[in-house]
């Protein structure tokens, strides 16, 4: 009987140390990575890229997987989509001016600045900038007979075609969709501000 006790006794303690170990270690340190993970989801240079692979197609006529695909890309902020499917054109409606979008976009990923607003500003451009190459990119690179995409903000409208994002890469689009590729060659780059820079250079540009 003391037997059957103490074994009762010592498969209640180990039940409490593997609840506590459950509910305070493993539980908590799930739940962080999950959040880290979605956070680098925000932000073009720590982007998953198997999380569009899905909406690889040779075709842009399908809107919800246009609108799918950006929704698992950086800047998903307030947009509505309109696709010209006789221009081969994907048309992207921001509700917010450019740097709007941008502030926005930097709040996803819990980045915080404390410099002035000027900084601020050029923190948020900066972030629109990665992110319209990115996306760009992304939505190319998956979508074979798409040609262009218009980004319009409320003050300020960029112009993507495909020969313009082609000329950013030494490889084919298609070849880029690889975890090695995508890191080193799209997504690398976008380290470097200079060849940020110099690429939103030759995008066309209408402000109003």
């Amino acid at each position: 009987m003391k037997i059957r006790n103490r074994i009762i006794n010592v498969l209640l303690i180990m039940g409490a140390i593997l609840y506590i170990v459950v509910r305070f270690i493993i539980i908590p340190d799930s739940v962080r990575k999950e959040m880290e993970y979605n956070k680098a989801q925000y932000n073009a240079v720590t982007h998953n890229l198997n999380s569009i692979l899905p909406y690889k197609s040779p075709y842009m006529g399908d809107a919800s997987n246009i609108i799918n695909l950006y929704n698992n890309l950086p800047m998903t902020v307030d947009r509505t989509f309109q696709l010209l499917s006789d221009e081969l054109t994907l048309v992207i409606y921001y509700k917010d001016t450019f740097l709007q979008v941008g502030e926005k976009s930097v709040e996803m990923q819990e980045d915080e600045t404390n410099d002035s607003n000027g900084k601020q500003n050029q923190v948020y451009q900066d972030e629109v900038f990665k992110d319209l190459i990115y996306n760009s990119t992304a939505a190319f690179a998956l979508i074979d007979n798409l040609k262009k995409i218009n980004y319009n903000f409320t003050d300020i409208n960029y112009s993507v075609t495909r020969d313009m994002i082609e000329e950013l890469y030494t490889v084919k689009l298609s070849e880029l969709l690889t975890e090695k590729n995508w890191s080193v060659l799209v997504q690398d780059k976008l380290k470097d501000s200079e060849f940020v820079n110099n690429s939103m250079n030759i995008f066309a540009i209408e402000t109003y």
